[in-house]
Protein backbone atom coordinates (compact mmCIF):
# COMPACT_ATOMS: atom_id res chain seq x y z
CA UNK A 1 0.00 0.00 0.00
CA UNK A 2 1.42 3.35 -1.04
CA UNK A 3 1.52 6.11 1.55
CA UNK A 4 1.49 9.79 0.68
CA UNK A 5 2.96 12.57 2.68
CA UNK A 6 0.59 15.03 4.41
CA UNK A 7 1.59 17.69 1.89
CA UNK A 8 0.62 15.43 -1.04
CA UNK A 9 -2.71 14.65 0.61
CA UNK A 10 -3.36 18.37 1.19
CA UNK A 11 -2.57 19.23 -2.44
CA UNK A 12 -4.81 16.41 -3.65
CA UNK A 13 -7.64 17.65 -1.40
CA UNK A 14 -7.25 21.23 -2.70
CA UNK A 15 -7.34 20.03 -6.33
CA UNK A 16 -10.51 18.03 -5.68
CA UNK A 17 -12.07 21.02 -3.88
CA UNK A 18 -11.24 23.34 -6.80
CA UNK A 19 -12.72 20.86 -9.30
CA UNK A 20 -15.93 20.65 -7.23
CA UNK A 21 -16.15 24.47 -6.95
CA UNK A 22 -15.63 24.88 -10.70
CA UNK A 23 -18.27 22.23 -11.43
CA UNK A 24 -20.78 23.91 -9.10
CA UNK A 25 -20.12 27.33 -10.65
CA UNK A 26 -20.64 25.95 -14.17
CA UNK A 27 -23.87 24.19 -13.12
CA UNK A 28 -25.08 27.37 -11.43
CA UNK A 29 -24.39 29.46 -14.52
CA UNK A 30 -26.14 26.95 -16.78
CA UNK A 31 -29.16 26.83 -14.48
CA UNK A 32 -29.34 30.63 -14.30
CA UNK A 33 -29.07 30.98 -18.08
CA UNK A 34 -31.89 28.46 -18.58
CA UNK A 35 -34.10 30.14 -15.98
CA UNK A 36 -33.65 33.68 -17.27
CA UNK A 37 -33.48 33.07 -21.00
CA UNK A 38 -36.50 33.98 -23.08
CA UNK A 39 -38.30 31.30 -24.99
CA UNK A 40 -39.94 32.17 -28.27
CA UNK A 41 -42.91 30.09 -29.33
CA UNK A 42 -43.45 30.29 -33.04
CA UNK A 43 -46.91 29.73 -34.42
CA UNK A 44 -47.03 27.63 -37.53
CA UNK A 45 -49.69 25.87 -39.50
CA UNK A 46 -49.58 22.35 -40.89
CA UNK A 47 -52.15 23.27 -43.49
CA UNK A 48 -52.87 26.40 -45.46
CA UNK A 49 -56.63 25.94 -44.94
CA UNK A 50 -58.59 28.56 -43.03
CA UNK A 51 -60.21 31.94 -43.48
CA UNK A 52 -61.85 34.76 -41.61
CA UNK A 53 -65.35 35.78 -40.56
CA UNK A 54 -66.55 39.27 -39.65
CA UNK A 55 -69.69 39.97 -37.62
CA UNK A 56 -70.37 43.59 -36.64
CA UNK A 57 -67.04 44.89 -35.34
CA UNK A 58 -65.59 41.47 -34.48
CA UNK A 59 -63.28 39.66 -36.87
CA UNK A 60 -62.28 36.04 -36.31
CA UNK A 61 -59.34 34.56 -38.19
CA UNK A 62 -58.93 30.80 -38.21
CA UNK A 63 -56.67 28.10 -39.63
CA UNK A 64 -56.90 24.33 -39.97
CA UNK A 65 -54.34 21.76 -38.88
CA UNK A 66 -53.06 23.26 -35.65
CA UNK A 67 -53.40 22.21 -32.03
CA UNK A 68 -56.24 23.56 -29.85
CA UNK A 69 -54.87 24.81 -26.53
CA UNK A 70 -58.11 25.39 -24.60
CA UNK A 71 -61.81 25.75 -25.30
CA UNK A 72 -64.46 27.58 -23.29
CA UNK A 73 -68.20 27.51 -23.90
CA UNK A 74 -70.87 29.68 -22.34
CA UNK A 75 -74.43 29.47 -23.59
CA UNK A 76 -74.15 29.97 -27.35
CA UNK A 77 -70.60 31.38 -27.44
CA UNK A 78 -67.57 29.15 -27.87
CA UNK A 79 -64.02 30.51 -27.65
CA UNK A 80 -60.92 28.52 -28.57
CA UNK A 81 -57.66 29.87 -27.21
CA UNK A 82 -54.66 28.81 -29.22
CA UNK A 83 -55.13 27.27 -32.62
CA UNK A 84 -58.07 25.63 -34.34
CA UNK A 85 -57.72 21.93 -34.98
CA UNK A 86 -58.90 19.81 -37.85
CA UNK A 87 -61.58 18.16 -35.71
CA UNK A 88 -63.27 21.51 -35.00
CA UNK A 89 -63.22 22.47 -38.68
CA UNK A 90 -64.68 19.10 -39.72
CA UNK A 91 -67.41 19.30 -37.06
CA UNK A 92 -68.41 22.74 -38.30
CA UNK A 93 -68.33 21.64 -41.96
CA UNK A 94 -70.66 18.72 -41.14
CA UNK A 95 -73.09 20.97 -39.23
CA UNK A 96 -72.43 19.39 -35.84
CA UNK A 97 -72.09 22.53 -33.68
CA UNK A 98 -75.28 21.78 -31.74
CA UNK A 99 -74.67 18.03 -31.44
CA UNK A 100 -73.70 16.44 -28.13
CA UNK A 101 -70.91 13.96 -27.46
CA UNK A 102 -71.37 10.37 -28.56
CA UNK A 103 -70.27 8.21 -25.60
CA UNK A 104 -69.37 4.53 -25.48
CA UNK A 105 -67.31 4.53 -28.68
CA UNK A 106 -64.43 2.07 -29.08
CA UNK A 107 -62.07 2.34 -32.04
CA UNK A 108 -59.30 -0.23 -32.32
CA UNK A 109 -56.51 -0.92 -32.99
CA UNK A 110 -55.03 2.56 -32.89
CA UNK A 111 -52.41 2.86 -34.36
CA UNK A 112 -53.68 0.69 -37.21
CA UNK A 113 -52.12 -0.79 -40.32
CA UNK A 114 -55.05 -2.33 -42.21
CA UNK A 115 -58.50 -2.93 -40.61
CA UNK A 116 -59.97 -0.39 -38.16
CA UNK A 117 -62.89 -1.57 -36.00
CA UNK A 118 -65.57 0.74 -34.57
CA UNK A 119 -67.93 -0.29 -31.75
CA UNK A 120 -70.72 1.66 -30.05
CA UNK A 121 -72.27 1.01 -26.64
CA UNK A 122 -75.74 1.17 -28.22
CA UNK A 123 -76.46 -0.12 -31.69
CA UNK A 124 -77.32 2.95 -33.71
CA UNK A 125 -77.29 3.80 -37.37
CA UNK A 126 -74.23 5.98 -37.72
CA UNK A 127 -72.26 7.67 -40.46
CA UNK A 128 -68.48 7.31 -40.44
CA UNK A 129 -66.29 9.90 -42.13
CA UNK A 130 -62.52 9.63 -42.45
CA UNK A 131 -60.47 12.77 -43.19
CA UNK A 132 -56.78 13.29 -43.87
CA UNK A 133 -54.74 16.00 -42.15
CA UNK A 134 -55.63 18.56 -44.84
CA UNK A 135 -59.37 18.10 -44.21
CA UNK A 136 -60.02 16.09 -47.37
CA UNK A 137 -62.71 13.41 -46.92
CA UNK A 138 -61.17 10.01 -47.65
CA UNK A 139 -64.14 7.78 -46.83
CA UNK A 140 -67.84 7.97 -45.98
CA UNK A 141 -69.71 4.91 -44.75
CA UNK A 142 -73.12 4.34 -43.16
CA UNK A 143 -73.21 1.47 -40.66
CA UNK A 144 -75.93 -0.23 -38.64
CA UNK A 145 -74.13 -3.29 -37.23
CA UNK A 146 -71.11 -3.40 -34.98
CA UNK A 147 -68.23 -3.80 -34.85
CA UNK A 148 -68.04 -1.91 -38.12
CA UNK A 149 -64.81 -2.45 -40.01
CA UNK A 150 -62.97 0.02 -42.22
CA UNK A 151 -60.19 -1.17 -44.51
CA UNK A 152 -57.52 1.54 -44.56
CA UNK A 153 -54.66 -0.61 -45.83
CA UNK A 154 -54.45 1.47 -49.02
CA UNK A 155 -53.89 4.77 -47.17
CA UNK A 156 -50.51 6.38 -46.66
CA UNK A 157 -49.07 6.33 -43.12
CA UNK A 158 -50.03 9.42 -41.13
CA UNK A 159 -52.70 10.97 -38.91
CA UNK A 160 -56.37 10.84 -39.91
CA UNK A 161 -59.57 12.01 -38.25
CA UNK A 162 -62.50 9.61 -37.88
CA UNK A 163 -65.83 11.36 -37.31
CA UNK A 164 -68.67 9.11 -36.05
CA UNK A 165 -72.12 10.71 -36.31
CA UNK A 166 -75.41 9.50 -34.82
CA UNK A 167 -77.77 11.91 -36.60
CA UNK A 168 -80.93 10.42 -35.06
CA UNK A 169 -79.78 11.25 -31.51
CA UNK A 170 -77.77 14.35 -32.51
CA UNK A 171 -74.44 13.09 -31.15
CA UNK A 172 -70.96 12.71 -32.61
CA UNK A 173 -67.38 11.80 -31.72
CA UNK A 174 -64.10 12.71 -33.43
CA UNK A 175 -61.16 10.33 -32.96
CA UNK A 176 -57.63 10.82 -34.27
CA UNK A 177 -56.30 7.70 -35.99
CA UNK A 178 -52.63 6.87 -36.55
CA UNK A 179 -52.12 4.86 -39.75
CA UNK A 180 -48.89 2.84 -39.73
Amino acid sequence: MEQHSPTTNLVSLRIKTNIMKTTLIILGLLTASLCFSQTEIKKSSISSGGGSQTVASTKIIYTVGEVVVQERKQETTQISEGFIGLDMAVSKALGLEKYGTLWGVKVYPNPVSDILSVELAKTNNCDLYLYDITGKMILQKSVNSYPAQINISGLKPGVYLLCIIDRKNHKYKNIKIQKL
